[in-house]
């Protein structure tokens, strides 16, 4: 793909999340679709985490080694779910800050790492006719990478 082809795809996808969601037209659509790619990026790396070994750090399972021996001792390392709900309102947070406080009932995170994290859902994107990437199931894409 061309860059100017990346470029006016990211920043249509950026005019129309201004509009969703109210902001300022002063907006810049690049710079706010690279922003909201990169906290995408971000929660999408926990996702992963969370769905292969159980934790936000991504540490697997393993035998726990002293002196490089192996002590026969399991260690597995888990994400309790109040850790994981302060890793998300962080998440919630910084969309906010960006979106405005109306993203926040508009979005949802999606857990399952085979997909974007950041969604609106299918329901809402038909009863508010809005025009914006989506995926096979209908479902809002709120940060997409245009690069693929």
């Amino acid at each position: 793909m061309k860059k100017q082809d990346l470029y006016s795809r990211i920043e249509k996808h950026g005019e129309q999340l201004k509009i969703i969601f109210n902001l300022p037209v002063s907006t810049d659509p690049i710079k706010l679709c690279k922003t909201l790619l990169r906290i995408e990026n971000a929660l999408h790396a926990v996702m992963t985490n969370l769905c292969n070994t159980n934790n936000i750090e991504g540490i697997e399972p393993h035998y726990e080694t002293v002196n490089n021996i192996r002590t026969g001792v399991w260690v597995q390392k888990e994400t309790s779910e109040e850790e994981q709900e302060k890793v998300f309102d962080n998440f919630r947070k910084k969309i906010a800050k960006i979106l405005g406080k109306k993203a926040l009932s508009i979005i949802h995170f999606n857990h399952d790492p085979r997909g974007y994290a950041i969604k609106i859902s299918d329901k809402v994107m038909k009863e508010n006719g809005f025009e914006l990437y989506r995926d096979f199931g209908g479902f809002g894409i709120v940060a997409p990478d245009f690069r693929n």
